[in-house]
């Protein structure tokens, strides 16, 4: 039940009257810390990155900044109604921060396989082909294919040319799908753009790299973005499973009833016709195209999750998965064939064993010097604390009377994928970071419940001061192993002599893959 707000006092009234007119100035205190942000860069000396990474050689003032956008955030927040376009902009201006921090202070793009990921799509503009044979990575070109087209149309003689930046282009492309998915989920607009903040906050998995997994997830993003916004299912009544029981005559018990509890619609659908609905159909579909070539795991996240709304009735496309399903064996049997060749036995004797993923992707991680293993461990409880933090806000929202069994499902169902394999030992990682949206909205929900004013000033304490811990843990948890994952200039220009050097045909062997080359 919704609750009046209790009226204000003077004190408040004149409070909440002086922040309103302080409202006015907060895009200048965005601009103002950017600008601190930026003239504190200049100041970093990456020489003196011990093994605690790339927050061991920033200035303060850069938290600052970064404290400066948090409040005035969070200030933002509390306005009724919320200004959506001041929100907007304190969120562009987050990514910049803090995705975009490496592309100011590193004078060469960092991450080896990021320069991989350039040569494949350069094998492809100069050969107009693939090879599967090479490498791994052309069993599953479709990100490269597209790599390679989008660098040619654009006049760039290499995708080195903007592989630095992939970070915060990536990162901006997401933030459309967000906001239709926690819009699916809740009315309250503070509520989704938490959720978007704290998403933020708390990716730091580092797949947003110049790679298939950065690509594959916008288009997972955006699959369910469709999927919940315009095909929910209204009632369990019309679940095929109860359809089929009832033409057997078979009772059917509780389960329609239990159905029924757990799955009532969070929101209506979108409206849209018959022809609109069928145009999204085929986009999905064509999404999901791109993705089974362009990645090895991302086709299963996604055939995961449409297969659990499926299953219990959130998405009316009961034949999705099968067509999905389909597209995926296909691909492996016809087309990844060169792969499977040499490692099918390996890729099949790592499916059902737990302790072996689990062992790969925590035990033997735990090792290296102390710093690095103190990041390890900020890792793992950061992603204990958000799920922690995701479970109570998820029961604080059902004890209300909301039923986000949707948005729940789709947070647990990427767990299962670690039984599949270790995925060299990054599996709990992707796992965090399919149900990082889901999670992040039930996190947020903790701090803002619909229905209630939210104009408390605890409220906004506690949220700027839970965000101003998760962006110190950030540069911890995502730049942790940066001492080992940038270039120095002197690097890269002995690569290039190398390359100047060799004859053409020449076989190269390197002491390291940690190194800016295979571009």
């Amino acid at each position: 039940m919704v609750t009046a707000a209790p009226p204000l006092d003077r004190f408040q009234r004149r409070t909440l009257s002086l922040v309103g007119r302080l409202g006015g100035f907060r895009p200048l205190v965005v601009v103002a810390a950017v600008a601190l942000w930026l003239l504190s860069l200049n100041n970093v000396d990456l020489a003196r990155m011990n093994d605690f990474g790339l927050i061991s050689v920033l200035p303060i003032p850069v938290f600052i900044a970064l404290g400066m956008l948090t409040t005035s955030f969070c200030i933002s927040l509390r306005e009724r109604p919320v200004c959506t376009p001041l929100l907007v902009l304190h969120v562009l201006a987050l990514i910049l921060m803090l995705y975009g921090i490496t592309a100011f202070v590193e004078d060469v793009p960092r991450f080896e396989s990021a320069w991989k990921h350039v040569g494949i799509a350069e094998y492809i503009m100069r050969n107009g082909s693939v090879d599967p044979t090479i490498d791994a990575y052309f069993n599953w070109p479709g990100f490269f294919i597209l790599l390679a087209f989008f660098t040619k149309i654009c006049g760039f003689q290499s995708a080195l040319s903007f592989v630095a930046w992939a970070p915060v282009y990536l990162e901006l492309l997401y933030l459309g799908p967000l906001v239709m998915i926690f819009g699916r989920a809740t009315t309250d607009k503070r509520l989704v753009w938490l959720a978007v903040w704290t998403f933020y906050l708390a990716n730091w998995i580092g797949q947003d790299y110049l790679s298939p997994q950065g690509f594959s997830y916008f288009l997972y993003l955006v699959t369910f973005a469709i999927l919940l916004t315009w095909f929910g299912t209204e009632s369990a009544e019309g679940h095929p499973i109860f359809r089929l029981m009832r033409r057997l005559r078979i009772p059917t018990g509780g389960l329609d009833r239990l159905y029924g509890w757990l799955a009532p619609a969070d929101r209506p659908n979108a409206d849209s016709r018959l022809g609109q609905r069928l145009g999204l159909v085929v986009a999905i579909l064509a999404m999901f195209a791109v993705v089974v070539p362009s990645h090895q795991l991302t086709p299963f996240a996604i055939l995961g999750g449409v297969s659990g709304l499926v299953v219990f009735h959130r998405c009316r496309l009961w034949a999705l998965p099968i067509v999905m399903g389909v597209m995926v064996v296909l691909w492996l049997r016809f087309f990844a064939t060169d792969y499977f060749a040499g490692h099918g036995s390996q890729v099949a004797g790592q499916v059902g064993d737990v302790g072996g993923s689990v062992g790969a992707n925590m035990t033997d991680r735990l090792s290296g010097s102390s710093g690095h293993v103190v990041v390890v461990y900020l890792r793992t409880a950061m992603a204990l604390i958000l799920w922690g933090l995701a479970a109570i806000g998820g029961l604080r929202r059902f004890s209300r009377g909301h039923r986000d069994f949707t948005v729940a499902l789709l947070a647990l169902v990427p767990f299962p994928l670690v039984v599949l394999q270790s995925y060299g030992g990054e599996m709990l990682l992707r796992v965090y970071l399919f149900s990082l949206p889901f999670m992040a909205f039930f996190a947020a929900a903790i701090f803002y419940r619909t229905g209630q004013a939210g104009r408390s000033w605890l409220t906004t304490t506690a949220v700027v001061a839970v965000s101003v811990i998760a962006i110190g843990a950030f540069f911890v948890t995502r730049y942790g192993n940066e001492r080992m994952d940038y270039f120095t200039p002197q690097e890269r220009a002995s690569v290039q002599y190398l390359y100047s050097v060799a004859p053409p045909g020449s076989l190269l062997l390197g002491g390291t893959v940690k190194a800016p080359w295979k571009y």
